[in-house]
């Protein structure tokens, strides 16, 4: 199966490529749900997800509990998704997590048509390489300091702020690469400056370190 990072994984998505089942590993956990906010919203009817949605811990699913949630038909849609997190627990050696593990090779071997299942491994564990052959493998790998600054705009633009560049360039040095800090202070901008454009005094008073001053 292919193996796709981040940006690939979004130009799929644009395009409407859905594939069987998706692996989805490395440590940026929040690209992580905002790929899997995207896919899901892209491959499920919104009016059914509530019917066709299940999402799953790995080491709260027997095998027979996984065999059933792939092969059960949607309702009222042309597919349903599951949702599998934390399957690093697959690489366990307990009989549970041995036979969820054969359950999922056997069924990447041959997955419905009418389903679409995404494995999700948690942060700081090796991808797994059996799984990676099998399902289509996106690697969420830290962004460059230069993607880091995007990225803030981005996510700006998404909660509905404006950052001029001097705001955008001092949250990202006082705050780091951590997208989730990052993403975190955002918030908090949009609830204090509310519409209007974020300035730099803004970002000053948000996190309580001057332009030009140490940290």
């Amino acid at each position: 199966m292919p193996s796709l990072d981040f940006d690939a994984f979004l130009r799929s998505l644009k395009k409407g490529e859905i594939l069987p089942a998706y692996y989805f590993h490395g440590d940026e956990d929040l690209l992580k749900d905002d790929a899997l906010q995207g896919l899901l919203a892209t491959a499920i009817d919104p009016s059914t997800r509530d019917f066709n949605l299940d999402r799953r811990r790995a080491a709260d699913t027997s095998a027979e509990e996984f065999e059933s949630l792939t092969m059960t038909p949607p309702m009222l849609a042309a597919r349903r998704a599951v949702v599998l997190s934390e399957v690093e627990t697959l690489q366990q050696r307990r009989p549970k997590a041995q036979a969820l593990r054969a359950a999922l090779v056997a069924y990447l071997g041959r997955p419905s048509p009418e389903t679409l299942l995404v494995l999700v491994q948690s942060p700081g564990e090796k991808p797994d390489p059996s799984i990676e052959k099998l399902a289509t493998s996106v690697a969420f790998k830290p962004f460059t300091p230069e993607r880091v600054g995007r990225w803030i705009r981005h996510r700006g633009t998404k909660d509905g702020l404006t950052l001029d560049d001097e705001a955008a360039a001092h949250l990202q040095k006082v705050v780091g690469h951590d997208l989730a800090q990052l993403a975190a202070e955002l918030a908090k901008l949009k609830s204090a400056v509310g519409d209007r454009p974020v300035t730099l005094k803004d970002v000053e008073d948000l996190v309580g370190v001057r332009h030009g001053k140490t940290v």
